[in-house]
């Protein structure tokens, strides 16, 4: 349970979110896009608990963390959280499969500051749209 190693039980939902998604993206720029075809071709078993995973990050933990944001009136009450997810699992999946591999291994202060925290900030209340700014120094 590496999210477990990432953030704090009692820590604000939104840095969670933002923690959890840092460490997936810097495990991301470890996998390389060749590990993906061959795990597709000779382990998918393999290939089927990184899908596992990826689920449940997606469908249980996220959605669970957002609906606590929403609950603590840090999000907007419009959020389509279930939307979120599933747009965060598209691009997981294109991670995965390499699709986005040389993104990740540009600037990658830059690269998360537009995929965690601008993304992060969208769904902010406006009275809550300082919360990404300590994340961000604490990097």
């Amino acid at each position: 349970d590496h999210e477990g190693q990432v953030v704090a039980a009692n820590e604000n939902p939104v840095i969670q979110l933002a923690r959890i998604y840092e460490f997936l993206l810097q495990q991301q720029r470890e996998f390389h896009p060749s590990l993906y075809r061959t795990m597709s071709r000779s382990y998918q078993s393999s290939l089927r608990v990184v899908d596992e995973y990826q689920r449940e990050v997606s469908f249980t933990l996220l959605p669970s963390l957002l609906a606590e944001a929403r609950k603590q009136n840090i999000i907007h009450e419009r959020v389509d959280i279930e939307l979120v997810c599933e747009l965060y699992h598209w691009f997981l999946q294109r991670l995965v499969t390499g699709d986005l591999y040389e993104l990740l291994n540009r600037d990658y202060k830059a690269m998360v500051e537009h995929i965690v925290i601008y993304n992060l900030k969208g769904l902010l209340n406006k009275e809550n749209s300082c919360i990404l700014d300590d994340f961000r120094s604490g990097r």
